[in-house]
């Protein structure tokens, strides 16, 4: 009987040995899961601000050069004026010659 008893208690301890290894080994997996998963949202992190701030430059150059083509047009627009301004001068200085010479010849 104390044979038996001390198999039974031999039996007893190595299922409960198994079962702690076992739990060691499930605890270890979850772990390295935990610590995967957590590495991998980093990760995901990491990519979505490196996007997010590729996006932002993208944004920022081509408000950059928006902003210089409407300045040239700004500047075109004011060179054209400018000639118009001028040949409207030029064109009402002609005017006013030929009506003095008109005028002189009356004369």
């Amino acid at each position: 009987i104390a044979e038996r008893e001390a198999k039974e208690e031999e039996r007893e301890a190595k299922a409960e040995l198994k079962k702690m290894i076992e739990q060691e080994e499930n605890e270890a997996r979850k772990k390295e899961l935990t610590q995967r998963l957590d590495a991998n949202r980093k990760a995901a992190k990491d990519r979505e601000e490196r996007r997010k701030k590729e996006l932002l430059d993208k944004q920022e150059m081509h408000e950059k050069i928006q902003q210089q083509l409407f300045a040239e047009m700004e500047q075109e627009r004011k060179e054209k004026q400018r000639r118009k301004d001028q040949l409207e001068s030029k064109r009402a200085y002609q005017l006013r010659m030929a009506k003095e010479r008109q005028e002189n010849m009356k004369e």
